[in-house]
């Protein structure tokens, strides 16, 4: 039987607007890349466009999943003198299963776009075959995620960390504020994933966790007005 972790009720639909913001963010970046693209028509400003979009993509499932989570129905019945109202809640299991599928497979893939994209060696070494491959593992760990999501959060503090690794290494040759924004936004991503997993001992780390993320993706904001100003 699957068995999902959520965030507190008192959060519930908190965190969806926390991910809005990530969303626009998002959309941001992958409208500025892409518009890069057509003015120099070089291929990895397109590829960075479309795996941030597929980001934002990634948090609008989630979104409407957490959203259609429970249908609350009240029902009234009636014993003897007496009638009842009480609340039921249903779980739309189906569309759980899918839109959490969905959310886990478009986020990874949009964090492995980002460290190719970013990656000058994986950049060398990238084609058709290696491309497939990192998509087909990126399906197996979103399938596996729903058996143990501590899977695909995994997957994303890897993924994370090679993404920071390579900004930071950036950072340390050429530092600029922008670059120092960028490097500590995906450093808070990847923190928050962490969080995340341990929601397993205390739910309440998954309110940190959209905490600091939120905060990720505020600088990434950030530093994305900051280039438009150049």
């Amino acid at each position: 039987m699957l068995k999902f972790y959520f965030s507190p009720e008192w959060f519930h639909g908190i965190d969806s607007i926390f991910e809005i913001v990530s969303i626009i963010v998002a959309l941001l970046i992958a409208l500025y890349a892409y518009k890069i693209y057509k003015f120099s028509k070089v291929n990895k400003y397109k590829f960075f466009s479309w795996a941030f979009l597929l980001i934002a993509i990634a948090y609008i499932f989630k979104i409407l999943t957490n959203l259609t989570l429970y249908k609350q129905n009240i029902i009234e019945k009636t014993i003897g003198n007496l009638t009842f109202t009480f609340l039921t809640v249903q779980k739309t299991e189906l569309f759980l299963v899918w839109g959490y599928l969905l959310f886990h497979f478009f986020m990874i893939i949009g964090l492995i776009g980002i460290y190719l994209v970013i990656d000058k060696q994986a950049k060398e070494q990238a084609n058709k075959k290696i491309v497939i491959l990192l998509t087909f593992l990126a399906f197996l760990s979103a399938i596996l995620s729903h058996f143990y999501f501590i899977i695909f959060h995994i997957t994303n503090i890897l993924v994370l960390s090679f993404i920071t690794m390579i900004f930071y290494n950036n950072c340390r040759k050429k530092c600029t504020k922008a670059t120092k924004l960028i490097t500590s936004a995906f450093f808070l991503v990847l923190i928050s994933q962490i969080f995340f997993i341990m929601i397993l001992f205390n739910p309440n780390y998954y309110v940190l966790g959209e905490i600091v993320q939120l905060i990720g993706f505020i600088i990434l904001l950030i530093s994305y007005f900051m280039v438009l100003k150049k």
